[in-house]
């Protein structure tokens, strides 16, 4: 019984010794992570990629530490434009615990080595993984616009906005150089959605989330000019004003949650002119579709009369 007491003693010794030295090596993972961190925002990138080998020392084998610190080590190699190293260290990390932040990672550097068709296929492989990772949408946007696959372009461009890449102009200039006014149409060519709510965009409590910021006036043109009415015509339009949103999801965001009030006269079916308000948000984005009522150049009224 006594030598059975001292076994169990002996054990829960050792037990709480490697627990201790387990603690100990993350504590100083974690201090030497942080360092690595501010020589990096200092640009010092040299002294980042030291502090990183010693870090991978104390990362204890386990694959997601080890991962992020080669994925950090490549980060310095492409700040150094050493991108085949940089490569290297991603291809190791993905080998040793796949990730979709790795895959676009992987991707960014594979572009800049010129290598496209890999380049694409990782991002792809990335927003499969997370589809949240909005960059990778961004850039998959950028490159299939390039080549001429719009369509493609187009639901990636959406899919990025809807994943926190604010609409800016100096982005939609490096999307589609020199073409911004063909650009704002070409974002909205995905309009062919009606809205199954009837007081989606007639109301403030459901207005239109077109997103945009300091864009934003220049996307509600955009927006407006693709709307049609029953006969397929245009419609006018006149900014009334701002105020802000009574959709509950919106109360409390400051400006996410002003709404900007156009008034718009169009036509029906039958040729009748009518005219009413549609509130549009700015600031925020969501999916956008085609109020009740109205039509757009790629969804036309079926009972258009000739």
């Amino acid at each position: 019984m006594l030598l059975k007491n001292n076994i169990l003693k002996h054990s829960l010794f050792v037990t709480f010794l490697l627990l201790g030295n387990l603690a100990f090596a993350q504590a100083g993972l974690k201090a030497l992570l942080k360092i690595a961190n501010e020589h990096y925002e200092a640009d010092e990138y040299r002294e980042c990629l030291n502090t990183l080998n010693k870090a991978e020392v104390l990362s204890q084998n386990t694959d997601e530490d080890v991962s992020k610190i080669w994925d950090f080590k490549a980060a310095c190699y492409q700040e150094l434009n050493q991108n085949d190293s940089a490569e290297y260290f991603l291809k190791k990390g993905l080998e040793l615990y796949e990730n979709g932040h790795l895959h676009y990672r992987y991707g960014m550097v594979l572009s800049d080595l010129n290598h496209m068709d890999k380049a694409k296929e990782h991002l792809t492989k990335a927003v499969e993984m997370d589809p949240r990772i909005g960059s990778a949408h961004y850039y998959l946007a950028k490159w299939s616009y390039n080549e001429g696959n719009k369509e493609y372009a187009f639901k990636e461009w959406e899919a990025a906005l809807n994943n926190g890449i604010l609409y800016s102009s100096v982005m939609l200039d490096s999307l589609y150089p020199g073409k911004s006014a063909l650009a704002d149409a070409c974002l909205f060519k995905s309009l062919r959605t009606q809205a199954s709510s009837s007081n989606y965009g007639w109301t403030l409590e459901n207005p239109i989330y077109c997103g945009g910021g300091s864009s934003g006036p220049a996307r509600e043109r955009a927006y407006l000019n693709l709307l049609r009415g029953g006969k397929g015509n245009q419609l006018t339009y006149k900014r009334l004003g701002s105020t802000f949103s009574k959709n509950p999801e919106d109360q409390g965001k400051l400006l996410g949650g002003m709404v900007d009030i156009y008034e718009i006269k169009y036509r029906n079916a039958k040729g009748k002119k009518k005219k009413g308000k549609l509130y549009i948000n700015m600031y925020s984005y969501k999916h956008m579709m085609v109020p009740q009522g109205l039509f757009s150049e790629d969804l036309p009224n079926p009972k258009k009369k000739k």
